[in-house]
């Protein structure tokens, strides 16, 4: 077994999600598994799916304050402060 960096685990991951059929992107996220370790999850968006994943972002750029642009291709999205 060839151990790998997790840029190219994770690109590899989401190619192969990507040529599942209907799918139109993949949603990759941290997430906390049962035994209560953080894993990283792709799962594959239909287009019902990207709409309200596109929903969900919208209403959370509203919610939170400006940012820096994305850096590469990723983009922060930063809760607002409570005053």
């Amino acid at each position: 077994m060839t151990i790998k960096n997790a840029e190219q685990q994770l690109g590899e991951h989401i190619l192969n999600v990507l040529r599942h059929g209907n799918t139109v992107a993949v949603l990759t996220t941290v997430a906390i598994g049962p035994d209560g370790t953080q894993r990283i999850v792709s799962a594959a968006l239909d287009t019902m799916r990207m709409s309200q994943a596109n929903e969900i972002l919208q209403a959370a750029q509203k919610e939170r304050q400006e940012q820096q642009p994305c850096l590469r291709f990723h983009c922060l999205v930063k809760p607002k402060r409570v005053t």
